[in-house]
């Protein structure tokens, strides 16, 4: 459980409050409750308290249920999943429909027969705007949402602004789920699963769980390129093209090889007076090792050469379902366990490390890179450091 302070400075001024969240054995976050009690403004009633609930499938969220929960509330009344004060739009239960990307679902819907008007037993289908915000929708009558959801996208400031179960009037907006507005908490900070981002200064509040392997800024977001770049887990940039963010080892952290140099076994060395770079990046392993796939995808290559040895390529779709990155396993111990063509799932076995090709007398290592195409030549051109995106497990 962890407890922040907010302060309720979009609706309020000086009105505070304390959040907590739960998390289950997963990591996932399962329930936040704000607690403060109702205060009157001499026009309405504010910062009423609120609990919310959340049902996973995998890392993805596919509904949310918000209730009442003043810090006065019975245990009972904490328990509920239906709101017993029929009509309050700002408490319900949303559902989400997803795509391919994490927690960008395509529309929600509210079920609940709370009168929504013109949005009653509507599902509203999601339209982004140019800065990755959800900023319009469209029901499924064919209408505009005509006011219905306040959209954190049309709001002209970079800075969520804390949040408050009730809107500007008497009734405020009905709910329609956190994802909507970038999952932001009461503090104005944005829940990232490992990590919370602070739009305010573009940093994670907590240091990388992995230290200085994940590199020198620690609290660091994206890459300090937020256009390019997201960070849904808190433990390294996805490229928003779709590149992989998975350790291509089975429950073992990713140490790079070093030989008494600490470069050795990264991108762009160039070793033993040679002039051609490492194209890739030398992981440490125990011989028979598992290699997992870094993501899904589809076996482009695999084969034996004279450097890599046995060899597997594996692309990796984006958005559109074109192979936008391609991630390579080299050195293995055997053929790899699939082949060309071969659909593959992230963290499927693919093989098992071992010391083929020019890796023999080195210490056991996987060879891994990550490639903007495929099968490409001699040189660094087509390649890119991998070292950014491996996480450990």
């Amino acid at each position: 459980m962890t407890d922040r302070l907010t302060s309720d400075t979009w609706y309020y001024q000086h009105v505070g409050g304390l959040e907590e969240y739960r998390y289950d054995a997963l990591g996932r976050r399962v329930l936040r409750r704000f607690r403060g009690d109702r205060k009157w403004t001499g026009t309405e009633w504010i910062m009423d308290g609120e609990i919310v609930r959340y049902v996973y499938d995998g890392e993805q969220i596919l509904y949310e249920i918000r209730m009442r929960g003043q810090d006065s509330s019975s245990a009972i009344t904490l328990e509920l999943d239906f709101d017993p004060h029929l009509g309050d739009p700002r408490y319900g239960t949303v559902q989400y429909t997803h795509g391919l990307a994490l927690d960008r679902p395509l529309s929600v819907a509210r079920l609940d027969n709370v009168f929504l008007g013109d949005g009653k037993g509507q599902t509203v289908f999601l339209h982004e705007n140019y800065r990755g915000y959800f900023d319009k929708g469209t029901l499924s009558n064919g209408r505009r949402d005509g006011g219905l959801v306040n959209w954190r996208g049309r709001r002209l400031s970079t800075i969520p602004e804390s949040q408050s179960p009730y809107g500007t009037g008497s009734e405020g907006f009905p709910f329609f789920g956190s994802l909507l507005d970038v999952q932001t908490d009461g503090s104005a900070q944005v829940y990232m699963r490992n990590r919370y981002y602070d739009p305010g200064t573009g940093r994670f509040t907590q240091e990388d769980p992995i230290g200085l392997a994940g590199g020198l800024n620690l609290y660091g977001f994206a890459k300090g390129d937020p256009v390019n770049f997201s960070d849904p887990f808190g433990l390294c940039p996805i490229e928003k093209t779709g590149r992989p963010c998975l350790g291509p080892l089975l429950d073992a952290p990713q140490v790079l090889r070093t030989d008494g140099n600490p470069r050795v076994g990264q991108f762009g060395m160039t070793r033993g007076g040679g002039t051609r770079p490492h194209q890739g990046i030398d992981i440490l392993a125990t011989r028979t090792q598992a290699i997992i796939a870094a993501d899904k995808g589809t076996v482009t290559a695999a084969g034996y050469s004279k450097s890599y040895g046995n060899y597997v390529e594996i692309g990796h779709p984006g958005a559109s379902g074109k192979n936008v990155s391609f991630t390579f396993y080299a050195h293995m111990n055997q053929p790899a366990s699939v082949g060309r063509g071969d659909a593959v799932t992230a963290g499927q076995i693919i093989g098992e490390v071992g010391q083929s090709g020019n890796a023999g007398g080195t210490p056991v290592h996987l060879h891994f890179e990550l490639r903007s195409v495929s099968m490409p030549g001699l040189g660094l051109s087509g390649r890119d450091d991998p070292a950014p995106h491996v996480r450990n497990p």
